[in-house]
């Protein structure tokens, strides 16, 4: 991963020991990018959707929150940004199309695309 994020040893502490939101949101702080990180999760949980990480990963995952196992959207602390529209069609009924104009390519964004990204998320699942 960019800034070093290789070099942080996710793996030489158990995971009891870490909380992987504190660690995710200490990557952001690192990088520079914590408040974008963090309007990013909590817009995932203002437009009804569930954030989710585990310990070793190096983004957080949205998933529906009745199916916390059905990944649609990844976040990393790199303010790396990817999604499956395909999934979000699965499950919410969203059209590719739609899904495709709101939220743009994959990509590392630049902290002031940050708000307009979270503004798209929140106008398309029905939270604006």
């Amino acid at each position: 991963m960019e800034n070093g994020q290789e070099n942080r040893g996710a793996a030489q502490i158990t995971s009891d020991q870490r909380d992987p939101r504190a660690w995710l949101v200490s990557l952001a702080e690192e990088n520079g990018f914590k408040t974008e990180f963090c309007l990013l999760l909590e817009t995932a949980q203002k437009a009804g959707l569930h954030a989710r990480m585990q310990n070793n990963w190096w983004v957080f995952s949205i998933t529906p929150p009745q199916n916390k196992n059905f990944s649609m959207m990844w976040i990393g602390p790199d303010l790396y940004f990817n999604y499956d529209p395909g999934r979000i069609k699965e499950f919410y009924r969203i059209p590719i199309r739609t899904s495709n104009e709101a939220l743009g390519e994959e990509r590392h964004l630049k902290p002031e695309e940050v708000p307009a990204l979270a503004k798209a998320i929140l106008k398309l699942f029905g939270k604006d």
